[in-house]
C-alpha cells in the first residue's frame, strides 16, 4: 500500500498504564483538508486505533474508516479485533518513549508500533494510514461474525473457536488460516476457472466453518452445495473413476452429523482433500517460481511469502521445526529500541526444544567472485562471506544471554544446547567448477547450513510429486 508522505499520519501514546499502552492515530493536515475537516480543531480528530497490552501478549485493534466515513468505525457491528497469544517486540521501547517524553516521541512511537503491525497474521492491514482491520479480501468475515450476535472478534493462538457470553467471538488461529485458505481456493479456482460470482459461496463456506466450530445445532448450515455445482466442478477435474461429486455430501455428513462413513466414502474423501492440497501447493510453486524470475523482489517480499507459508522454510532444516518468531531481536537494544541484532526467523525443534535461526537474503545475491582464484577454485563473494559472518554474529549474540530474550516469554522451554543456523541465499551456481567450490565451502561450515532459493523450490516440487503419487488421477498443468 503506497501513500504519499504528505498524507501520512502520526501515532501518539495517549495513555500508558501498568497494563497497556493506548495508541492514537493523528491524520495529516492534507488528509483532514481532503475530507473537509475543521483545520482549527485538529486535536479533535485524534482517534483511538490500537491498544498494546504489556503483560499478556495481546493487542487490540479498533479499525477506522479512511474513506467516506472518515475516522468512523470501519465495521458496522464489530467494534474491535484482538490478537491474543503473540509476543510483541515493541513494548519495552514504547515504555521508554513514554517515560522520556522526548521530542522524538511521535517518530519513535510510529517506528515501534509499525514493528508490531508487521507481525500481524496474514490477511490483516498493517498500515495505520489505511485504518487497520482485515484486507478487502477477508473483510466480510466481520459481517459473518456479527451474525452470531458478537460485538468483538479475537484471533487466538491458544483458545478454541467459540463465542463468549460477553459478545466476544474467538477464532483460533488454525481455524482462521483454514478459512483464509478456503477463500483463496475459491478465488483462484471458481472465479478464474468457471467465471462464476463467488461472494455468496465464500460467505456460506466461512459461516458454515464457524457454525460447526461453535454449535451446529443452534446455528444450522447454509446450503451452498447445490449452488451452480461449483464444488462439484472443482472436484470432478482429472481422470478419477471415483464419484468425487459426492465428496461435498460426505464432508457435510462427517462434520455436521458426526456420522460414520463407509470405506468407499473414506476413499472419495481422501482423494478430494488430496486434490485441494495439491491445488494449493501447485499455486505456491508457481508463485515461488514467478518471484525467482522477478529480479526486483526485495528481501522483505520474500520474508512475507515465508511468513505466510512457514512450512517452506521447514524444508531447509534436517530436523522437525516449529516457527517461534519472525524478525526477532537476538541482542539487547538501547533506550530507544535501536542497535539490536535481528534475525529473520527463530524456530525450535518440537522434540528437543533446541533453538534454530534462519536468515534470508535475495536470490540475486552473487555467491562467488567472477574471477577464478586458483585453478578450478573460486572465492566466496563479499556478500556471501558477509552473510555468513552476520549469521555467526547472530548465533553469538543469541547464546550470550539466551534467557533474557523477549520472545522467551511464551517459550520458556527453548534451549540453546547447540543452536543451529540456516542461511537462504542466492541461486545454485551454473558451472561445475562453481558448484564444486560452493559445495566445498558450505559443506565445511560449522553450525551453519546454506541453501539456495532454487534448492528450496526444488524441494517444494519433490513434495508435490510425492503427494501426487497418492492419487494418480490428479492432473495439473
Amino acid at each position: 500500500m503506497n501513500l504519499p508522505s504528505i498524507y501520512r499520519g502520526t501515532l501518539e501514546i495517549s495513555e500508558d498504564s501498568f497494563d497497556y499502552a493506548e495508541i492514537l492515530y493523528i491524520p495529516s493536515i492534507n488528509r483532514l483538508k481532503d475530507h473537509g475537516c475543521d483545520l482549527n480543531q485538529v486535536k479533535q480528530y485524534k482517534t483511538k486505533i490500537l491498544w498494546i497490552y504489556k503483560n499478556s501478549s495481546r493487542i487490540t485493534i479498533s479499525p477506522i474508516d479512511m474513506t467516506a466515513n472518515f475516522l468512523k468505525p470501519k465495521y458496522d457491528n464489530i467494534e474491535s479485533i484482538t490478537l491474543d497469544g503473540y509476543s510483541w517486540e515493541c513494548i519495552e521501547p514504547l515504555e521508554q518513549s513514554f517515560k522520556n517524553k522526548t521530542t522524538e516521541k511521535h517518530i519513535h512511537t510510529n517506528s515501534c508500533v509499525y514493528g508490531v503491525l508487521e507481525s500481524l497474521p496474514v490477511g490483516f492491514i498493517k498500515d495505520c494510514d489505511f485504518g487497520l482491520g482485515f484486507t478487502q479480501k477477508y473483510s466480510f468475515i466481520t459481517k459473518i461474525v456479527s451474525e452470531f450476535a458478537a460485538k468483538s472478534l479475537v484471533i487466538s493462538r491458544d483458545e478454541k473457536t467459540t463465542i463468549n457470553d460477553d459478545g466476544s467471538f474467538i477464532i483460533n488461529i488454525e481455524d482462521y488460516n483454514q478459512i483464509r485458505i478456503q477463500i483463496n481456493v475459491i478465488n483462484n479456482n471458481y472465479k478464474k476457472k468457471y467465471q462464476i460470482p463467488t461472494k455468496n459461496i465464500k460467505y456460506d463456506i466461512v459461516y458454515n466453518h464457524l457454525a460447526l466450530c461453535i454449535n451446529h445445532v443452534k446455528f444450522p448450515q447454509e446450503n451452498l452445495y447445490n449452488k451452480n455445482n461449483i464444488l462439484d466442478n472443482l472436484l470432478i477435474t482429472g481422470k478419477t473413476k471415483l464419484r468425487l461429486n459426492s465428496a461435498p455430501d460426505i464432508i457435510k455428513k462427517v462434520l455436521s452429523n458426526n456420522k460414520k462413513i463407509n470405506a468407499e466414502e473414506q476413499k472419495i474423501l481422501r482423494v478430494a482433500l488430496n486434490k485441494i492440497e495439491l491445488c494449493n501447493l501447485n499455486q505456491l510453486i508457481e508463485e515461488f517460481n514467478d518471484r525467482l524470475k522477478n529480479k526486483h523482489q526485495k528481501e522483505s517480499d520474500w520474508q512475507k511469502l515465508f511468513v505466510n507459508n512457514p512450512f517452506i522454510l521447514s524444508l531447509a532444516f534436517n530436523s522437525p521445526v516449529k516457527l517461534i518468531h519472525g524478525q526477532a531481536h537476538v541482542s539487547n537494544t538501547d533506550s530507544l529500541g535501536k542497535g539490536a541484532t535481528v534475525t529473520d526467523f527463530i524456530f525450535k525443534n518440537p522434540l528437543t526444544n533446541n533453538t534454530l535461526i534462519l536468515e534470508i537474503k535475495k536470490p540475486s545475491t552473487q555467491l562467488f567472485d567472477k574471477r577464478m582464484y586458483r585453478t578450478d577454485v573460486y572465492s566466496p563473494s563479499r556478500d556471501f562471506a558477509g552473510s555468513i559472518n552476520q549469521v555467526l554474529h547472530q548465533l553469538h549474540e543469541l547464546t550470550k544471554d539466551f534467557s533474557s530474550r523477549k520472545y522467551m516469554d511464551k517459550n520458556s522451554d527453548l534451549k540453546s544446547y547447540a543452536v543451529e543456523a540456516v542461511l537462504v541465499i542466492g541461486k545454485t551456481p551454473e558451472t561445475p567448477e562453481l558448484q564444486k567450490s560452493f559445495d566445498l565451502f558450505r559443506g565445511n561450515l560449522k553450525n551453519i547450513s546454506v541453501i539456495t532459493f532454487d534448492e528450496l523450490l526444488e524441494k517444494l516440487k519433490e513434495l508435490y510429486k510425492l503427494l501426487q503419487q497418492k492419487d494418480n488421477s490428479v492432473c495439473f498443468t
